[in-house]
């Protein structure tokens, strides 16, 4: 039982690295994606990884893959495409099985190599109008005219809703070539 108790701490210590190697986590956590609570989600992260290794065998790293997107997008709103997930997840399924084979020498070398997250470095991505070149298209407009994302700087109870929303006076709904009705809408007048 004392070896299946030091590989299960081992193991809890490696998943603890990797995760605070992770440089995405660490954003969505300095920023607080999860909330006033996100370093204790972070925390969390580690106990549930744990736990789900121990209450299931064979665990492949797409099926990690999978978990740990499910937690990223339920406990802090986020959805990454930086390719980090995949090798988070092998990490982890290589650390799981380092330590149930009680190779303590190999998991502590590899503890010792994982780089650190790079928080500092990261810079908020440009939006797709702005990588355009002048001499390119603009895109229409988007489908919806509303939307409900305030822009930065602004709290979401600033924003339009669409109860403030009615259909402006004097304007006539009128049909467009194809037999669709357009309705015109305008700020409710206070």
């Amino acid at each position: 039982m004392a070896a299946s108790s030091q590989q299960q701490s081992m193991f809890v210590e490696a998943v603890k690295a990797v995760l605070n190697s992770w440089t995405a986590l660490q954003l969505a956590v300095e920023q607080g994606f999860g909330g006033p609570e996100s370093q204790e989600k972070a925390e969390w992260m580690v106990e549930a990884v744990d736990t789900w290794f121990r209450e299931n065998d064979g665990i492949e790293p797409y099926e990690v893959e999978d978990f740990l997107a499910d937690i990223l997008n339920e406990e802090f709103d986020l959805r990454l495409e930086d390719n980090s997930l995949p090798e988070i997840s092998r990490l982890i399924c290589t650390f799981y099985r380092l330590c149930q084979e009680n190779k303590s020498e190999e998991i502590a070398q590899r503890l010792n190599v994982l780089p650190r997250a790079s928080i500092q470095h990261c810079q908020q991505g440009q939006n797709r109008v702005e990588e355009m070149d002048s001499d390119e298209e603009a895109p229409g407009p988007p489908p919806s005219s509303h939307s409900n994302v305030p822009p930065a700087g602004q709290n979401s109870a600033s924003q339009e809703t669409g109860d403030d929303m009615e259909t402006a006076e004097g304007a006539e709904d009128k049909e467009d070539e194809d037999g669709f009705k357009v309705v015109r809408h305008g700020r409710k007048k206070r």
